[in-house]
């Protein structure tokens, strides 16, 4: 894989700061004076290393007033994966490579004297050169926009109630299996909601209980007018949603969560869908024991998409082992499952993740269902995964997993030339990540998968696919 210069050049920044973090840490410990906290003072950089008044600086920065505080960040990634859409390298198009550089600012604004309001917004811009396939040479410019533009009210009526009107995020609810990325389109460049959340802390019975009306649209203008715009389509099809939820925590060491949704579709585009789900489910964590914890979910889902009745199901169970040693280690093994259509009935038996549609297990993966469902749009699935994670030192965490994975239905209707007539063995995923933290303004990962498909698919489509990525994160 060629490293564009400007990756080198970033690669290059991360190891001089890298180097100078040890410089640094070299020299407090060699006889550096120590910081003593005083609250009552300000800081004495006279007394503080280069290090520390830096640090000190930036966090000042961050609050230049008591109703204004504000931070940027800056992620750069380099990708490159090979028979990820379809595993062969005989399909067209088929080793991809490219870059992504996403800048965002933002700001909360609290009115002085009224605390509980707070005004929130970002920008997000995230331009893409791209190097293979050499017919897709260019740099991709994308909009420039608000990702986050919302008015938030703390104890509103008198209550213990939050309201959030506006461009927001959700990511709070449950483990993300079917609620987090809500512009599955662009990837990880945006997660966002335009939604209306009321959250009711209900302290005697030690619940929390949230209403969220959703409305978005498939070109993300309907409510707000990107900056610049470039026609980039964040989703297949307009989305109306109500979302019910309710936390409790009144169990020791237990969560447990309830939630119905309604979710609407029209399509937008000629690959969107229409239809009408509802969605019940349930999820318990907690701790079994001292080393042992827990984390289940399940939903059942009813409706109609495009013209046929849905009778859907999913699970996602995890049981995890930490040992609570010096280097955190943590063993895990996860069980999913997400029924498949049977194409001998009139029914759509599918389980639709709904805002699932992101690499919440597999970067690699996302792109393997574009030929038989659609990006991220994972379904029909069974998924056995044996997890490792670990933190050799306070800057370095480790985690491996290896994924056993089976189809509940055959696909072969789907597309013939790429899914065999009888395989229900999607094949092996392993995947390994590294990540490490310079220092708390700045941290990067490393992450390698490889994909063996097994007999879910034709001799067309069956050679191995990889990917890698490598990001630094810089933080203000």
């Amino acid at each position: 894989m060629r490293m564009a210069g400007l990756g080198a050049a970033v690669l290059a920044g991360a190891v001089a700061i890298a180097a100078a973090s040890v410089v640094g840490a070299a020299e407090a410990a060699a006889g550096a004076p120590a910081v003593v906290a005083d609250t009552a003072k300000a800081p004495d950089t006279d007394r503080q290393t280069p290090a520390d008044r830096l640090d000190t600086f930036l966090e000042t920065s961050k609050h230049p007033f008591p109703w204004l505080s504000w931070g940027t960040d800056l992620r750069l990634r380099e990708v490159y994966f090979n028979n990820a859409v379809v595993p062969s390298k005989r399909a067209a198009g088929h080793e991809r490579h490219f870059e992504r550089y996403r800048w965002r600012i933002w700001s909360t604004v609290t009115p002085p004297d009224v605390s509980d309001v707070a005004f929130n917004w970002r920008i997000v811009y995230e331009p893409r050169p791209v190097h293979k396939p050499e017919a897709l040479q260019d740099w991709i410019m994308e909009d420039i926009l608000f990702d986050r533009l919302n008015l938030s009210v703390k104890n509103a009526a008198g209550l213990p109630l939050t309201v959030t009107a506006g461009r927001q995020d959700l990511t709070d609810l449950g483990n993300r299996w079917i609620i987090f990325e809500g512009t599955p389109l662009d990837g990880s460049r945006t997660v966002y909601f335009d939604a209306f959340r009321g959250t009711y802390e209900a302290e005697p019975i030690d619940t929390t209980f949230d209403i969220i009306w959703v409305d978005q649209d498939a070109r993300g203008d309907q409510w707000f007018d990107p900056l610049r715009d470039r026609d980039t389509r964040i989703a297949e099809s307009d989305e109306r949603a109500l979302i019910a939820y309710a936390r409790n925590r009144s169990l020791e060491k237990t969560q447990l969560d309830g939630y119905f949704i309604y979710k609407r579709e029209d399509p937008d585009f000629a690959d969107g869908n229409r239809s009408h789900l509802y969605t019940f489910g349930a999820r318990a964590k907690g701790d079994l024991a001292e080393h042992w914890g827990y984390d289940a979910e399940f939903a059942l889902q009813y409706g109609e998409k495009n013209a046929a009745d849905v009778r859907a199901g999913g699970f996602q169970g995890e049981v995890a082992y930490h040992l609570r040693d010096h280097h955190q280690n943590q063993f895990r093994i996860i069980y999913e499952y997400l029924s498949g259509d049977d194409p001998g009935t009139d029914e759509i038996e599918a389980f639709d993740t709904l805002w699932g549609r992101y690499a919440l297990w597999s970067e690699l993966l996302f792109y393997t269902y574009i030929p038989e469902t659609r990006a991220g749009d994972y379904t029909n699935l069974h998924r056995l995964t044996f997890g490792h994670r670990c933190k050799p030192s306070e800057k370095v965490e480790l985690r491996t997993e290896y994924h056993l994975l089976f189809a509940d239905e055959n696909a072969a209707t789907a597309n013939p030339a790429i899914y065999s007539s009888g395989g229900y063995f999607r094949g092996q995923l392993l995947a390994w990540w590294l990540y490490y933290r310079f220092n708390k303004h700045v941290s990067g990962h490393l992450v390698t998968e490889f994909f063996f498909p097994g007999n879910f698919y034709e001799n067309f489509a069956n050679d191995a696919a990889c990917f890698l990525r490598y990001q630094l994160e810089f933080t203000w």
